[in-house]
Parts: structure tokens; sequence; C-alpha cells
């Protein structure tokens, strides 16, 4: 009987631990599946934190864009000013800014205004990934009724051969500068600027007959 008795406690107690570690597994499949479903749901609201950081940051560009397309060119460049100044002192690049006051009598179409400050902004993309420089120069002016834009740094300048076949880096972006410019009439010239300076100099230049008077109706946003 004593026997008997030892060998059902026995078997008890294997059965209790084998019940004990199908619970324990039970849990850890539990805890598994639990910590992927979180993974799940956490990965989808970042997701969707991200969707909603993107279109945030679309409508913000969209209402500068309208900003500054909706006054005029004098207007349309602080713009860029503003957007841009911060961003270029945080990679270390310092930006030297002359605008003629005489560019508040001066409005163009909608998408004059457009293509001409996206040229802006290519030629300032060019340098702060290209060019190495420390400084950015834009002036912006009316000599001789002529819009004329430049931009220029102190970069290490153009490459020896660049031309429109180049399908990376400067190459690319300056393709795009003209066929933009080739959109409104303008004429841009791309060229180094002359010893011992180094860097590249990109000048817009829009004729008087592309220019409106601020009285006019700008041409309507689409």
């Amino acid at each position: 009987m004593a026997v008997l008795s030892g060998a059902r406690v026995v078997a008890a107690l294997g059965r209790a631990e084998n019940t004990n570690s199908e619970l324990e597994q039970r849990v850890a499949e539990k805890n598994a599946a639990l910590q992927t479903s979180y993974a799940a749901v956490r990965e989808a609201e970042l997701q969707t934190e991200r969707r909603q950081a993107r279109t945030q940051e679309r409508e913000r560009l969209n209402r500068e864009m309208h900003d500054g397309l909706g006054r005029s060119l004098h207007g349309a460049l602080l713009a860029w000013r503003n957007r841009w100044e911060d961003r270029l002192l945080a990679v270390g690049i310092a930006l030297e800014w002359q605008l003629d006051p005489a560019l508040e009598a001066v409005e163009l179409g909608s998408d004059t205004t457009l293509q001409f400050m996206r040229i802006l902004q290519e030629a300032t993309t060019n340098v702060v990934k290209h060019a190495g420089a420390s400084l950015l120069q834009v002036n912006a002016s009316l000599a001789h009724d002529n819009l004329v834009l430049q931009i220029s740094d102190n970069g290490c300048g153009l490459p020896p051969v660049l031309d429109c076949a180049t399908s990376a880096g400067k190459g690319r972006g300056l393709r795009n500068m003209r066929q933009r410019c080739e959109q409104f009439g303008g004429t841009l010239q791309v060229e180094p600027l002359r010893p011992p300076q180094t860097g590249t100099l990109v000048r817009l230049t829009l004729a008087n007959g592309g220019l409106q008077p601020t009285e006019s109706a700008p041409t309507p946003l689409t």
C-alpha cells in the first residue's frame, strides 16, 4: 500500500509538473501573440502618423507657395528667404541677400513666378548638395527694365565637362533649370567665377516683355 501510495503521489506530481509546463507554454505563447499584436498596432499607428505628417507638410508648403505667388515677386522672394535662411545655416552655409526695392513694383504671372522660384530653389539645392560651399549670395534686381537673378557660391565650382547628357548631380539640376527658364522665355547663364574666386555663378534674366505691373490681375492659380 505504501508503495502504491508513493507511486500515486509521484504520478500526481508528474501531472502537476506537466500542467505547469503547459500553462507556462500557453502564457509564453499568449505573451508572444500580445507582443506581435502590439507591434502591429504600433506600426499601424506610426504609419498613420507619418501619413499625417506628410499631409501636413504638403499643406504647409502649399500655403507657403500660395502666399508667395499671391503677392508680388518681391513677396515671393522674401517668403523663400524666410524658409531657406535657417536651413542653410544649419548645414554651414551663410546667406548674403540683396533685393532691389524696385521689385515691389513687379508682378509676374503665377506660372512664371512658380518656375522662377523653382529655378532659385534648384540652384540652392545644387549648392547644398554638391558645392561644398560656406557662402551663398542671392541678388535680385531690375537692370534696364530686365529682371536679373544672380545666385553665386564659394564652393568647388563646376566640373570641367558638364553638358545636358549628364544624368545626375549638377548636370540634372542645370538641365532642369534650363528647361524651366525656356518655359517663360528667360535666359540662363551658368559659369565659374573668375580667379582668384572659386565657385559658380547662375544668372537668370527675364526681359521686360515678361514683366507685368502690379496693378494687373495675376493669372489664377491652377
